[in-house]
């Protein structure tokens, strides 16, 4: 396709909460675009403007399309020097996207001397040439010269004219007279549409949660409004970043790992477009932390294969130990041994034992009760 943003620009404040008027232009043919062209002086009538005429046999090449001034991309035939043709005609096929709509199309148009410019057959513009009716006679207003010889004539027009997908152009160059030195033309065509921009809104905010001491959760958040959205997740209120115990600090969906204490936070997220922001409400985290470690040192020397912690273990961290659940620890050699309990309910007082069983394989087990060094 032919057709490219040229630029985009927000119009407008907010209204009531609702969004804000984006402007878009949109090139639909870009200047110096290859061109089919008639250079034979002959009177084509009206037929060559219409998108159905057949022009495969004519030439074709880019613009700046003419003679005489030197600059010309493409050199074009224009007739003997006493009798030059007095008008060129230039054809181009180019695609508009289905489902853009158009609030109006400029043409900009280099032509020296004058110059009509059709859309589908329509005229949308001339420019130093004659009002009414024009033919292959039909000189320029006026002679050009200097700079205006290169100089871009605008006009914006309405977009009635252009229709989804394939359109064409039609221009027709006059000479000013049947002596003139040169022809110039070359054209750009935009369209510029509008959109209204929506505001964006939370509509399921991030809910709370809870998890144990180096556990996960994942914050989510439901929002409308117009694409694209930018999103900034916080904890209690200070912006985050990727790494460490966080991911997806720009994204719909934050995930908090390996939570500890620090995680301990209110989440938000400030969701954004180019019409405007909102903060979502927070949600808390809360990070449990785990039970009491529990340490025992056995007696070198002694060999069993299993140890199994009664009082409800939850986790082993070395010796390559396994939890089977739902309490159980099992372990092979001597050495240390270190495991942690569910959380503990010490608010009645008393005397907390915790115990081991010591067996050797399938044979016969003991008991050791667990020292708590440092533990109170």
């Amino acid at each position: 396709m032919n057709w490219r943003t040229l630029a985009g620009v927000v119009l407008g404040g907010l209204c009531g909460g609702v969004g804000a008027q984006a402007q878009t232009t949109v090139i639909l043919s870009p200047a110096g675009s290859v061109w089919k062209y008639f250079d034979k002086g002959q009177d084509l009538g009206t037929g060559w403007r219409q998108p159905d005429f057949n022009d495969s046999a004519w030439l074709s090449g880019p613009a700046q399309l003419g003679f005489g001034d030197g600059d010309e991309a493409t050199i074009i035939a224009g007739g003997p020097s006493s009798s030059r043709y007095v008008t060129t005609y230039f054809r181009r096929a180019f695609v508009a996207p289905a489902g853009t709509n158009y609030s109006t199309l400029t043409a900009r148009l280099v032509r020296d001397d004058g110059g009509v410019v059709y859309l589908n057959g329509v005229e949308i513009f001339r420019s130093n040439m004659p009002s009414g009716d024009v033919n292959y006679l039909t000189f320029a207003s006026s002679v050009v010269g200097g700079a205006a010889e290169s100089q871009f004539f605008t006009t914006t027009v309405g977009s009635a004219p252009l229709v989804p997908g394939t359109n064409i152009l039609a221009i027709e160059i006059h000479q000013s007279d049947s002596t003139s030195s040169d022809v110039s033309f070359n054209l750009e065509l935009t369209g510029l549409t509008t959109t209204t921009v929506t505001r964006p809104a939370v509509v399921v905010p991030p809910a709370p949660a809870v998890v144990s001491e180096g556990g996960s959760a994942v914050f989510t958040v439901g929002v409308t409004g117009t694409g694209p959205l930018s999103y900034q997740w916080r904890a209690d209120g200070i912006p985050l970043v990727n790494g460490g115990h966080f991911g997806g600090v720009r994204a719909p969906a934050l995930s908090v790992m390996d939570a500890g204490s620090a995680e301990n936070a209110n989440y938000s997220v400030v969701i954004s477009n180019s019409s405007g922001s909102i903060t979502s409400a927070p949600a808390a985290l809360t990070v449990v932390p785990l039970g009491t470690e529990i340490f025992d040192d056995f007696e070198p020397g002694i060999d069993f294969a299993q140890w199994e912690a009664l009082s409800g273990t939850v986790r082993a961290t070395n010796y390559g130990g396994s939890v089977s659940p739902p309490n159980s620890l099992w372990f092979g050699g001597d050495g240390d041994r270190f495991a942690v309990t569910r959380p503990l309910n010490t608010s009645v007082g008393g005397l907390i034992s915790f115990y081991l069983r010591l067996a050797d394989g399938s044979l016969g087990a003991n008991w050791e009760n667990v020292d708590l060094p440092d533990e109170g």
